[in-house]
């Protein structure tokens, strides 16, 4: 029997192992968490969209009823919980502003008016053009 000989892995050899398996750990938790990440931001601009779309809408079968720059356009707020963004109908706005809604009249002969929709947390815009009363 050799004494030399023994069965069994070499501490380096379990360093080398234990350190490729952290590098590849450490590169999948990466990925998952870019990947949330961006799924994160997907779904706040598929809301954001949703609820610009709900906004146009209402916007459309208000027809103004020549209110244009009055503030208490109404629409449904349960449908999207419109309650908890603070929603601002001036160009110029403060920090607090989640949506701001431009609406410039165009035409006074024809009453069409350019309704732009700016989310400034969220990186998504929409642009309109509507004809009031």
């Amino acid at each position: 029997m050799n004494i030399y000989q023994k069965d069994g892995f070499s501490l380096i050899e379990i360093i080398i192992s234990l350190t490729i398996i952290v590098i590849l750990v450490a590169g999948f938790s990466t990925a998952l968490v870019g990947s949330l990440k961006s799924e994160k931001q997907l779904n706040e601009q598929h809301k954001a969209r949703r609820i610009t779309n709900s906004i146009i809408e209402n916007l459309k079968t208000e027809k103004y009823r020549t209110r244009l720059n009055d503030s208490n356009i109404a629409w449904d707020e349960d449908e999207y919980n419109l309650s908890e963004y603070n929603i601002n109908f001036k160009a110029n706005v403060d920090n607090n502003t989640d949506i701001v809604i431009n609406i410039e009249e165009k035409d006074i002969s024809d009453n069409l008016y350019f309704v732009e929709i700016t989310w400034k947390n969220i990186n998504y815009s929409s642009e309109i053009l509507l004809s009031g009363d």
